[in-house]
């Protein structure tokens, strides 16, 4: 038999457990942003040194690769080397560019369509009307905030 307090928490839980499944990505973004802004300039240390890392193990395979097995002299290797990571950077950033560009025109139609139905409702009248006094409001806090007032 259960208790009654695990009766009463029991329907909570399921929907958390529900909650935290449909809002896995939002949930995982929120908190890879506070680790960001929390310990951003120690982990923006170690990424780029990872990174770095990384880039000289991949270099160094490539300039084996281009003198032992292609045949070319050594500074032949690290020529043709240093261009096929050019080559690779541009191609991978030409297809980044490429995902950003998509993801934003997606983003800005998701927000537009919810910007005009929302401007359709009751507070979005009210905003629209008010919308120069809400600006000089905005605008005066961030003022004050700048100056420590």
């Amino acid at each position: 038999m259960h208790s009654a307090q695990t009766l009463i928490l029991d329907p909570f839980a399921g929907w958390a457990r529900r909650q935290a499944r449909q809002h896995k990505k939002a949930l995982t973004i929120v908190i890879l942003s506070g680790v960001a802004w929390l310990a951003g300039d120690h982990l923006m240390e170690y990424v780029t040194h990872v990174l770095h890392m990384l880039v000289e193990v991949l270099e160094s395979l490539f300039d084996q690769f281009f003198a032992e097995v292609v045949g070319l002299s050594h500074h032949e290797a690290e020529v043709v080397t240093a261009y096929t990571g050019f080559t690779i950077f541009l191609f991978l950033g030409y297809h980044g560019a490429r995902k950003i560009r998509t993801l934003l025109q997606r983003a800005y139609a998701a927000a537009y369509q919810r910007c005009t139905e929302w401007a359709a409702s009751p507070r979005g009248i009210w905003l629209m009307r008010n919308r120069y006094w809400l600006l000089s409001g905005v605008i005066g806090l961030a003022v004050a905030y700048f100056f420590g007032f």
